[in-house]
């Protein structure tokens, strides 16, 4: 059916403009009047997949080894400094990523499990973050019911470096 219509579509175009160029933007190649449709693939992972760890997921862009493919033979690689920001960061993608695959597996326990895990764990990171480096976001400015965020230290006043 879908070759058909591609087929249709082909007719109707060379007949709409016949003797137009079909070639594609900055010489990559021509269109044909009737080619072939992809199929696209979308894994998916198993309930009872294998997980990163949170850095290694952030490095990897993927909480999961199984959905961890390249895009056109490029392998994802990064190695992030152990810092306590990029802790934060590797907590909040992997919660991100396990609440996309609930949205799917909303019954399985065991990433349930994992997800208030991670949740715990990002709390107590950020506790200690803001306490040893201020605050991350305006909303963490409030000390003893006053807003403190215009107070600093600012960002460049810090001593540590953070990547």
């Amino acid at each position: 059916m879908s070759n058909i219509r591609c087929c249709e579509q082909g007719a109707q175009n060379q007949s709409a403009g016949a003797g137009q160029d079909t070639t594609c933007p900055g010489s990559l190649g021509a269109l044909p009047d009737c080619g072939s449709l992809a199929t696209p693939f979308v894994p998916a992972q198993d309930p009872d997949a294998q997980v990163y760890s949170t850095n290694k997921a952030l490095e990897e862009g993927s909480l999961y080894p199984c959905l961890n493919l390249p895009f056109y033979q490029k392998v994802n690689a990064a190695d992030l400094k152990n810092t306590c920001q990029n802790h934060l960061r590797a907590l909040d993608f992997a919660i991100h990523e396990l609440s996309l695959y609930l949205d799917t597996h909303p019954y399985d326990q065991e990433a349930l499990s994992m997800f208030r895990s991670l949740l715990e764990q990002r709390k107590e990171a950020r506790t200690e973050y803001i306490k040893s480096n201020g605050p991350l976001v305006p909303t963490d400015a409030m000390e003893n019911g006053n807003y403190t965020w215009w107070m600093g230290p600012w960002p460049w006043q810090y001593t540590g470096e953070e990547d």
